[in-house]
């Protein structure tokens, strides 16, 4: 599968994607959250979800486009039902404060 070849693409709330995916409203989805996620978690710990790696291919070819991603791996384990790592794209995130803030407290 290519980038070109999603049909539609949809941003929903928190829960959307998981509502959405157990309903049959939606075959995929792509959800930006760390790893162990309690609601993701949750979901396929009931047997309702699969956690599906993105193939090589379609990885780099969405890595290439999108800057703000890096590759990343789910270990195995992290997730209920999941015995081998997955590969998929990833955000990462950046902690800011106060530059009055002590390095103690970050």
């Amino acid at each position: 599968m290519t980038l070109g070849e999603f049909p539609v693409m949809l941003e929903l709330p928190l829960s959307g994607p998981y509502d959405a995916l157990c309903a049959g409203r939606i075959d995929a989805a792509l959800i930006v959250t760390g790893h162990p996620s309690a609601g993701l978690g949750g979901m396929l710990g009931r047997g309702a979800l699969d956690l599906g790696g993105i193939e090589a291919p379609l990885r780099q070819q969405i890595l290439a486009v999108s800057p703000d991603l890096r590759p990343a791996e789910i270990r195995a384990g992290t997730c209920p039902g999941r015995d081998s790592p997955v590969e998929t794209p990833a955000m990462t995130a950046t902690l800011v404060t106060r530059a009055d803030v002590p390095d103690a407290m970050v």
